[in-house]
């Protein structure tokens, strides 16, 4: 099963960060409706395609689970810089859904522009 992200916003040459928390399963037990977290099995940053939908180099990468919130993951990684890298970008994560052991997708746009104005930090 495939899912969609929002979309994210970047400027060229900043580390981009993705985070997956899978939806959790509606249960009823008859007199209850709960929501059943779902944990992620062996989340992956399987790709990164830039807008000229060449891959990335240094992909599958594995996804850190954030601190105390098992199902909540992590991935950082390094936009490329320059005119050139501006554009849509796709990342492709994948992982094992703990109640099923189905294999699920999800897909996020990455939207790379360029930095406007002046970006300078100078200290008084």
């Amino acid at each position: 099963m495939t899912t969609y992200a929002p979309v994210l916003y970047y400027d060229s040459g900043q580390i981009a960060t993705i985070i997956l928390q899978p939806e959790g399963v509606l249960n009823y037990n008859g007199s209850d409706a709960y929501v059943q977290n779902i944990t992620a099995v062996s989340p992956q940053v399987i790709g990164v395609f830039k807008p000229d939908l060449t891959a990335m180099s240094g992909f599958p990468v594995n996804m850190t689970a954030l601190g105390v919130l098992s199902n909540v993951y992590i991935a950082r990684f390094q936009l490329p810089s320059g005119l050139s890298s501006v554009g849509n970008y796709e990342v492709i994560v994948q992982y094992v859904d703990s109640q099923t052991s189905r294999e699920r997708t999800k897909v996020y746009q990455l939207v790379v522009g360029t930095t406007m104005g002046n970006n300078s930090v100078v200290g008084i």
